[in-house]
């Protein structure tokens, strides 16, 4: 099972942004923004360390930690896959324990807000689950997320696979409460997700598709990921060579000042795009 990994490229928007590492030095300085990220993960630990029962303090260290494994981990993992598989692989290990603990505190966010939530999640009892309300939309998407992000790089551990209807659970939840949150990112999210589910329906492409559609209405196609997602989880999936690259063009024309919450998130995202068009020839057959 594998999500791609601009799955978390959706919420790089707001979430992202007013961290002190600012689109630009992102852009220019991408060392630096890595140490100005990695005081912003600390920072978060130690504030659940601190106050290990404020809810908003773990779902914060959630979106932290997943973040930061996605955009300076993870990512590094897939570029040196190639020219340095062990390499590759420690980055994917650390990833992996990244979103182990940001998986941890998203639940913990959870369980704070409804006692018992943990015990009945675990038990694949939506009892606790219809509880959540669309104030706490955020949480269901992080601790998604950060699950979704744990199984994919968990290689084929068959324990952490066992747990990806658990996904499913979260993100139909947050979708049955506000399927419009965060520009989008839900629909997004799904694009990858539908076609992973262990209970996808014989549609699920074209399922997929309608989540794309409106992924990018909500974002007003400000959004360059979702092009992004789309190429790496259905035209490479229907070996569909030149949508592939329609789409990685349509993400490099998006213009990353047009929405200023989403330029952090364009600019990862059209970074990928050219090194996906930059790897063509090894993806399609």
């Amino acid at each position: 099972m594998k999500f791609s990994n601009t799955l978390l490229l959706v919420s790089l928007s707001s979430s992202l942004f007013f961290f002190s590492c600012t689109a630009i030095v992102f852009n220019h300085h991408p060392n630096l923004a890595r140490n100005l990220f990695e005081k912003k993960v600390s920072k978060s630990e130690k504030r659940v360390l601190k106050h290990p029962h404020d809810s908003a303090a773990q779902l914060e260290a959630c979106k932290n930690l997943t973040m930061y494994g996605h955009v300076f981990v993870l990512r590094k993992s897939e570029i040196m896959e190639i020219e340095d598989f062990a390499q590759s692989r420690e980055f994917r290990l650390e990833a992996n324990r990244l979103f182990r603990n940001a998986y941890k505190y998203g639940l913990e966010s959870l369980e704070l807000q409804h006692p018992g939530f943990q015990e009945s999640f675990h038990k694949d009892s939506g009892v606790e689950l219809g509880k959540v309300t669309i104030e706490e939309v955020d949480h269901l998407y992080w601790t998604a997320a950060a699950l979704g992000s744990l199984i994919s790089t968990a290689k084929g551990d068959p324990y952490a696979i066992a747990d990806l209807p658990k996904v499913g659970l979260l993100i139909d939840r947050a979708i049955e409460l506000d399927e419009s949150y965060d520009k989008g990112s839900l629909h997004e999210f799904m694009i990858s997700f539908v076609l992973s589910r262990p209970d996808a329906p014989s549609d699920a492409i074209e399922i997929a598709k309608d989540h794309f559609d409106r992924a990018v209405v909500l974002s007003g196609g400000n959004r360059a990921s979702a092009f992004v997602t789309y190429a790496e989880s259905i035209s490479t999936l229907e070996q569909n060579r030149l949508e592939f690259l329609s789409m990685l063009d349509r993400a490099l024309k998006v213009d990353v000042n047009a929405d200023p919450n989403l330029k952090l998130s364009n600019i990862v995202a059209k970074e990928r795009a050219a090194w996906l068009k930059e790897r063509v020839d090894d993806l399609f057959f």
